[in-house]
């Protein structure tokens, strides 16, 4: 259920709007425990800070110079049977690596998705195909283009564990998905902040009886299954 929502405005960027969240959310004595952030909010502030403040945390690590190389140095034997994991209908190959990012132990779970690898090699492929240009031979072999992501924690986790509570995710989506669709927040159609305020209020609240509905319906939808 959400408990909690404040605006930004659309200027101000992601990674920064960590530290602020956090000290409204103590403010209104809720006990944080752990966090599940977008690959956005990756940064050495925001990871110090979130151990500073004993906050675990889950995220995943953006594609850029240092993902390429943990996965150039970790990654190449992990298409190995030892790494293989079935997450839903998903075929995916993980391995856990100890990790020190931004002088703070932590644990990363290099991981590929078979079925992302060969949709973006036949993606990359194609697309040559339409621009009628060559392939480079290299990248097709370097699998490390393909398929990888790292998701970082920090602590040590069950790989079975691993990606259903990253993928608590989806159930945060959902919830804006019904917060921006069904209660109509998005789009915006004020013109003061004040009026602004109170349309979001009102979205926030419709969306908690949505979903209390919802969970109510289910609750009764499953009794009448074990009568």
């Amino acid at each position: 259920m959400p408990v909690y929502f404040r605006y930004v405005a659309g200027i101000v960027v992601d990674v920064s709007t960590l530290r602020t969240t956090i000290n409204e959310l103590i403010g209104q004595n809720m006990n944080i425990k752990h966090s599940i952030l977008d690959a956005g909010y990756c940064s050495e502030t925001n990871v110090k800070e979130l151990q500073d403040s004993n906050i675990s945390f889950i995220f995943r690590m953006p594609y850029n110079t240092l993902a390429k190389q943990i996965i150039a140095e970790y990654g190449k034997d992990l298409l190995s049977d030892q790494y293989s994991l079935k997450y839903g209908d998903r075929l995916l190959f993980m391995k856990e690596v100890q990790f020190t990012l931004y002088n703070v132990k932590c644990y990363l779970y290099i991981t590929i998705d078979f079925d992302r690898m060969s949709s973006e090699q036949k993606a990359y492929a194609l697309k040559k195909l339409a621009n009628k240009e060559k392939r480079n031979p290299q990248k097709m072999a370097n699998k490390e283009d393909f398929g990888y992501f790292i998701l970082v924690s920090a602590e040590a986790l069950e790989r079975d564990n691993v990606m259903p509570l990253y993928y608590m995710r989806q159930t945060i989506e959902q919830i804006f998905d019904v917060l921006k669709n069904d209660t109509a927040s998005l789009p915006l159609r004020t013109h003061t902040i004040k009026t602004f305020q109170g349309h979001l209020l009102i979205s926030f609240i419709a969306t908690l009886a949505l979903i209390t509905i919802k969970n109510k319906l289910q609750q009764v939808k499953h009794k009448k299954k074990q009568i």
